[in-house]
């Protein structure tokens, strides 16, 4: 049964972290404060800057967190502690002002390795030295029970409290807004679940002796079940069915399949994860299982390890090296490291593990060795190999490689195969001050359409045989001429806007139709079918590419389609309203339900007064 800490209790943790950790709990509180005031203002320009901002704060509380169980750990002072946490929030300032995720995939992927780099440094910070190996293993037993306890008391409370605003809602008649139940979502999830987690981590561990001496009444009972019963035998039948498909892939001279990559990659991450549950316990008597897993495990990985790198090598020599190519030959290298030194070593320590892992994150970050150096080369040197042929299949892997270029790398990454200079061209497009073009998903639209006009390469060469199609709209300027109000249309993406109309409801997926309502004040609203619109416009491609051959219209996956086509208008009692779509895919697929699939488009909204 789950007991619920007293007010007292909680205020004297909630005192002890103030103490303990000032500045995280001050990241914490800032990181909610912005999330919540992004949040209640859905139309405000930048918000691509605030929710990276707020995923920064994440890192600047694993890195000075880090840094002060650091410095706690070696009883440093006060003021030299404050120096090497500010050195961590250095970092993530200076990330800030280099990093672009919301228009580079790239820099979306080093975010999250800095993230997780982040949260692994945490696991060794205090139990770093290879002696206190049950010291590492007892503080991260610490960590990962409060973050549970953290997470579990954190919904009984979020769920206590909106059954309270529920009741004041039905009882009083008072409308509550969904923001209102997010916003307390954000203050239970980064502000009491942050701070309660931070009071639960332990301060100091016994030594190593005392710790050994008391391993069968530490170790928690249902974690020995689980891991014993559970992990180990599942992990057993899926290192079988492994091997068997080894047997199979070379009796029959066959390349092996690229998932195969994926399944050795889990069976790895779920391998090592039992073999540090079971560390401490795992050469007691009774435990003849265990001990026979943590002595065969890595000896098993061996077999499995060839049949990754073999996998590895028939992708990256088919079609070159991407970034995530890139992280599983990584995992592969590393898998292989941790396997040949828990081997050979006598005496293994299990923190080489988390160490190893993060140090290796880090390095695929940045520098000439990182994912996106070697990705980017990898594929500049295979857009070199295409760009000269004019054969269909070369130039659907020009269209392929240009795409991922810009898209990860941007603009910039075509600079060889241009005398333009291409960085003034791109910093124009991203920093462009029109509010209506001044999105993400546009300047992404720009950045590519830019790249294969420098190019001369068409992009719309894909046939329409493809399952998906992209049509867009002939006209990227709309005028807005007539209507009282404009604002920029993404599938799926629903809002509340004050606007000089009053507010203005937009919301997605209906029950009897994909597509979209604008609601208008209290009373006017309408719907539009963007389904049946999406079924209409493709069949009305179909049939005049049938008719004629002069239409002007391209045969191919991204289709330019008139202005004329792609636009939807209604009226309320009082307003008219316009939806000047930009781009909508379709699927092509013969078996395609309509009713259920689900239409992405982007576009402009517009209302006028009648």
């Amino acid at each position: 049964m789950v007991k619920l800490p007293s007010v007292f209790s909680l205020w004297k943790q909630f005192r002890n972290v103030l103490f303990r950790f000032p500045l995280q709990a001050l990241i914490s509180v800032i990181a909610m404060v912005l999330w919540i005031w992004t949040n209640d203002n859905h139309n405000i320009q930048n918000s691509d800057q605030l929710y990276k901002a707020i995923i920064l704060c994440n890192l600047a509380f694993t890195l000075s967190l880090s840094a002060n169980l650091y410095a706690e750990n070696n009883k440093w002072k006060p003021a030299k502690s404050f120096i090497l946490q500010m050195l961590a929030l250095a970092i993530c300032v200076i990330l800030f002002s280099i990093l672009s995720p919301a228009l580079f995939k790239t820099d979306l992927l080093r975010l999250v390795l800095f993230l997780f780099a982040g949260h692994l440094l945490i696991s060794f910070s205090m139990y770093y030295h290879p002696t206190k190996i049950f010291e590492f293993w007892h503080f991260n037993k610490a960590l990962f029970l409060r973050f549970v306890t953290a997470v579990l008391f954190s919904f009984i409370l979020f769920a206590g409290l909106s059954i309270a605003l529920l009741s004041i809602d039905a009882l009083f008649n008072y409308q509550l807004s969904g923001d209102t139940y997010f916003n307390l979502f954000i203050i239970i999830a980064v502000g009491f679940n942050t701070l309660f987690f931070l009071a639960g981590i332990p301060e100091n561990i016994n030594d190593s002796k005392n710790i050994n001496d008391q391993q069968n009444s530490n170790y928690p009972k249902v974690l020995k079940i689980f891991t014993q019963y559970v992990l180990i035998p599942l992990l057993t039948i899926y290192f079988g069915i492994l091997v068997v498909y080894e047997i199979k892939i070379a009796i029959n001279s066959q390349l092996p399949d690229g998932m195969v990559s994926l399944l050795i990659l889990g069976y790895a991450v779920f391998g090592i994860l039992s073999y540090l549950l079971i560390y401490p316990i795992s050469k007691e008597s009774g435990n003849e299982w265990m001990r026979q897993f943590a002595k065969l495990f890595f000896w098993l990985m061996l077999p499995l390890l060839i049949l990754l790198f073999v996998a590895i090598w028939v992708r990256v020599t088919n079609y070159g090296l991407t970034e995530m190519r890139y992280f599983i030959i990584l995992l592969a290298i590393w898998l292989l490291g941790i396997t040949l030194y828990f081997i050979i070593n006598k005496h293994p320590r299990i923190q080489f593990i988390p160490i190893s892992l993060c140090i290796c994150t880090f390095l695929s970050t940045y520098g000439p060795q990182s994912a996106a150096t070697l990705a980017k080369k990898s594929q500049q040197a295979r857009l070199q190999k295409y760009i000269s042929h004019s054969k269909k299949e070369a130039i659907d892997e020009k269209i392929s490689i240009i795409n991922y270029l810009v898209g990860f790398h941007g603009l910039t990454a075509l600079q060889e195969f241009t005398s333009k200079n291409l960085t003034p061209i791109q910093n124009k497009i991203i920093w462009n001050t029109d509010s209506l073009k001044n999105n993400s998903y546009l300047i992404r639209s720009n950045l590519k359409d830019t790249a294969f006009n420098l190019l001369a390469i068409d992009a719309n060469s894909y046939h329409l045989t493809h399952q998906f199609i992209n049509f867009d709209n002939q006209e990227k300027i709309v005028a807005i001429a007539g209507f009282d109000y404009a604002y920029w249309l993404q599938y799926g993406m629903n809002d509340e806007i004050d606007s000089p109309l009053g507010k203005i409801e937009i919301n997605y997926r209906h029950k009897n139709f994909q597509g979209v309502s604008i609601k208008i004040g209290k009373v006017d609203s309408v719907k539009f079918n963007i389904s049946l619109f999406e079924k209409d416009l493709l069949e009305k491609y179909k049939l005049q590419e049938l008719e004629t051959s002069n239409s002007g219209i391209s045969k191919d996956d991204n289709i330019i389609l008139p202005a004329s086509w792609m636009k939807l208008s209604k009226t309320s009692s009082d307003y008219k309203v316009e939806i000047n779509i930009q781009r909508i895919t379709s699927n092509n697929s013969k078996d395609l339900d309509i009713s259920r699939s689900s239409t992405f488009f982007t576009g402009y909204l517009l209302i006028s007064k009648k």
